[in-house]
């Protein structure tokens, strides 16, 4: 989920993310914020500290050329000020996903 920073809960859209790292991610959706946006994310993943609210701001947008390679539209953003436990929460995801 994502909706311009400081929003109201009503203006969330619901997305799916793909690439994720605890620099930023890919954020699948037909609705992308503009370039320079700030967002409020929370992302759910499997665990109990579902889900992880942070900061992000939007670094590019999929256009017709993304497009053509395959990725569906959206955007790529970069988290801003990743707190302890949003990055152990990270952290906890990519291990359970490589086995560690």
């Amino acid at each position: 989920m994502f909706r311009p920073e400081g929003a109201p809960a009503s203006d969330a859209v619901t997305a799916h993310t793909h690439d994720i790292g605890v620099g930023g991610a890919y954020i699948a959706t037909d609705r992308p914020a503009a370039v320079g946006s700030r967002l409020d994310l929370e992302i759910e993943v499997p665990g109990p500290a579902s889900p992880i609210a942070l900061h992000a701001e939007v670094r590019w947008v999929a256009n017709a050329d993304r497009l053509l390679l395959g990725r569906e539209p959206g955007m790529g953003v970069k988290f801003a000020s990743l707190d302890v436990d949003a990055l152990l929460a990270l952290s906890d995801f990519f291990a359970s996903l490589s086995g560690d």
